[in-house]
C-alpha cells in the first residue's frame, strides 16, 4: 500500500523530488501569506513566483469520481 501511495504521489503533477517540494511550499506559504495581507492577491503572487501553472494542473487532476 505504500508504494502505490509513493507512486501515485510521483506520478502527479506535483514535485518529484524533496527538494521541489520544499520550493513549492514555500512559495505556496508565501502565497497563503499574501491572501492575509489585504490588497494583495495570493494569485498574484503564485503568477509572480511561477507556481500558477502547476497550481491549475494540480485542480485540474483532481478525480471527481474519487470525491
Amino acid at each position: 500500500m505504500i508504494n502505490n501511495l509513493k507512486r501515485a504521489f510521483f506520478t502527479g503533477p506535483g514535485p518529484q523530488s524533496l527538494n521541489e517540494f520544499l520550493v513549492l511550499f514555500s512559495k505556496a506559504f508565501a502565497m497563503g501569506i499574501a491572501d492575509i495581507i489585504p490588497g494583495v492577491s495570493g494569485g498574484t503572487v503564485a503568477f509572480i513566483t511561477g507556481i500558477y501553472d502547476k497550481l491549475l494542473a494540480a485542480i485540474a487532476s483532481i478525480d471527481k469520481e474519487a470525491l
